[in-house]
């Protein structure tokens, strides 16, 4: 991803557009593709890594899709979560080269607990898909050349059926269920 955002910029220097103009948000330039770090913060912490695609036609209304992907070894069980979802954003502090925005949206988390270690291959997978809504802040700073920085912190609630790997079966609860989940990610984008 990196390697690909490298490129888009060279490709766009060799455009007549000034430095300075690439330094800010330009309707001429809505789209971004982004590439991520993440944190996911529930009962147990987990890092993750993820990507998104923005669309900002105005300075100030954008919305944002993205895809998390996170795992963390829980005793003998690998849990992880894979969330794609989208966001409406608008920035209302700042100016076109920084700004803070809330962000509201929804998503899908696709929720496994593998057995690993001892467990492999003595119990099966449980996976749930879950339903989330979220809110929360974002932050971006223009760069140079159409890269910019980002940083989110958001508050999801998912509703599903708890999964886990229980002695050699796994283990799927058949009541719905709230869970809340704190989310942090740090990203680089490129405009173009």
């Amino acid at each position: 991803m990196l390697m690909l955002l490298s490129t888009l910029a060279a490709a766009e220097s060799l455009t007549t557009e000034t430095p300075s103009a690439r330094g800010a948000y330009s309707p001429e330039h809505p789209v971004a593709l982004g590439t991520r770090t993440a944190l996911w913060q529930a009962g147990y912490s987990a890092p993750g890594l993820g990507g998104h695609i923005k669309f900002q036609p105005k300075h100030k209304v954008g919305v944002e899709g993205f895809w998390n992907s996170f795992a963390r070894p829980i005793d003998s069980v690998l849990r992880h979560d894979h969330v794609i979802g989208f966001h409406l954003y608008s920035p209302l502090i700042g100016n076109t080269r920084r700004s803070l925005s809330p962000t509201f949206g929804s998503c899908v988390d696709f929720r496994y607990a593998s057995p690993i270690g001892e467990k492999k291959g003595q119990a099966p997978t449980a996976a749930d898909i879950r339903f989330g809504v979220h809110a929360g802040l974002m932050a971006e700073a223009y760069l140079w050349g159409g890269f910019a920085l980002e940083a989110s912190a958001s508050l999801f609630g998912y509703w599903g059926n708890d999964a886990g790997v229980d002695g050699w079966s796994a283990v799927a609860d058949n009541r719905l269920n709230f869970s809340p989940v704190g989310q942090f990610s740090a990203g680089l984008n490129y405009y173009f």
